[in-house]
């Protein structure tokens, strides 16, 4: 993913991965762990999918609702 390269040329700049950036889910929320500046957006998908569907992103944003 191109995000994790070009994010340190960018400091400050708030990056948002939209759609979960399926099929990158997992990229995205390593990126985004790495990154504070990169933020993802779970809107393409229903929550009760979520769990399911991608549980390293409900982790994430569980982790981070915690703060």
């Amino acid at each position: 993913m191109y995000l994790d390269e070009m994010t340190p040329d960018f400091p400050g700049l708030a990056i948002i991965g939209s759609h979960t950036a399926w099929p990158g889910v997992n990229e995205l929320v390593a990126i985004a762990w790495k990154h504070p500046d990169i933020h993802c957006n779970c809107s393409a998908w229903m929550p009760r999918l979520l769990p399911k569907l991608h549980p390293q992103l409900l982790i994430f944003m569980q982790f981070w609702a915690g703060q």
